[in-house]
């Protein structure tokens, strides 16, 4: 009994804080900081996969417009919420090629995902007027579904 007591004064409340703020807690700290760096990752690989599927096909010469035009959507669903400003850049491409070649449906969808990201950005003016077009562009080719979603939002 004598021994068990010689050692239960090692373990007090003072050597266990002196164990934690010695020893547990920077390794706390260490581990909180490595596992930050995780989101610095952007993509998991299936995703980076399809986004370099996606990149393939716009550097393709025979690729269509059209095509362009749909591929830049498709990889601005994988960049408007890790990366705003590079979904912006990819929908100002998608919008200009639309314009050129009087692609309706695509200058619509590009306003409306520029309204979209702009108003991420804090921009509501800005955001309406481009929401405004893309819904007036949805009424004018008769698409309802797109319409519904432009009025929601």
């Amino acid at each position: 009994m004598g021994q068990f007591r010689k050692w239960r004064g090692v373990f007090d409340h003072k050597h266990v804080f002196y164990f934690y703020f010695r020893f547990i807690k920077p390794i706390s700290y260490i581990l909180l900081f490595l596992i930050s760096f995780q989101g610095f990752s952007q993509f998991s690989d299936e995703q980076q996969h399809q986004i370099d599927s996606l990149n393939e096909i716009i550097a393709n010469p025979k690729s269509h417009d059209t095509t362009l035009v749909l591929t830049y959507f498709e990889i601005i669903n994988y960049h408007y919420l890790v990366d705003p400003d590079t979904a912006i850049v990819i929908c100002k491409k998608a919008e200009m090629i639309s314009e050129r070649l009087d692609y309706q449906k695509g200058r619509a969808e590009s306003y409306a995902w520029l309204g979209y990201l702009v108003q991420g950005k804090g921009y509501i003016s800005l955001s309406l007027e481009y929401s405004n077009k893309s819904l007036k562009i949805f009424e004018e080719i008769g698409n309802k579904k797109a319409i519904a979603t432009a009025l929601s939002n």
